[in-house]
């Protein structure tokens, strides 16, 4: 059985991607819809869901979130919304060298265990020695925050920006665990997923600035 610690009271950026002086709010919409429609093509994620909050027309203060499913839909229907912020989850693929993953509090006074993250097992091709899961849920003793998801806001003006940052709780994505111990061959394998991941999304429009944050 792997293990995975996860801190309990707050969510560590993993990296963040940054898309700047990119023009209107149209054009940085442009680029959102973009990276959700690569998020969605992704096999790394899985299925994604979530909400994008607009300001319905510039000045009302009169807000909407619209599901990024429906994000097309809804910005035909609404041709002067204004983007302020968004979250995503997904079902992310892990690489792991066994067939389950434990997750242990890491910021409490007392280890706790927190039970098993649901996973499936994939056919997907992984290094020697590793299977690759899909990420189904959380642990039945967490929180309700997804093992990896995704934060982000605009800022919009004469030149607008868009910022997306990769968050989770677990230190499956680095190759140290949050005691700064090695987390063995899963832990550079998932590391270069999501490197690997966020580089393609990092290509849309005139490219977004990677930095890698987190324990990595």
């Amino acid at each position: 059985m792997t293990t995975s610690f996860v801190v309990t009271r707050e969510e560590i950026d993993v990296l963040v991607l940054k898309w700047a002086g990119v023009g209107s709010s149209l054009a940085v919409l442009d680029i959102f819809s973009e990276v959700t429609q690569t998020m969605s093509d992704e096999l790394m994620l899985g299925e994604i869901d979530g909400r994008l909050q607009v300001e319905v027309a510039p000045n009302t203060s009169e807000f909407q979130d619209w599901p990024v499913k429906e994000l097309n839909a809804r910005r035909s229907a609404n041709p002067n919304a204004i983007p302020t912020d968004f979250v995503i989850s997904c079902q992310p693929l892990i690489c792991l060298s066994d067939n389950s993953l434990l997750a242990k509090t890491y910021d409490t006074p007392e280890e706790w265990d927190l039970g098993p993250v649901p996973l499936t097992l994939t056919r997907n091709k992984s290094p020697d020695g590793l299977r690759t899961w899909r990420v189904l849920g959380t642990p039945p003793h967490a929180s309700d925050e997804p093992v990896l998801f995704f934060e982000g806001m605009f800022t919009v003006g004469d030149t607008s920006s868009l910022y997306l940052r990769f968050r989770s709780q677990f230190d499956i994505w680095y190759p140290s665990r949050f005691d700064k111990t090695p987390n063995g061959p899963h832990g550079e394998c998932n590391a270069q997923l999501i490197r690997s991941m966020a580089d393609r999304i990092a290509a849309i429009g005139s490219g977004a600035s990677v930095r890698l944050v987190g324990y990595s």
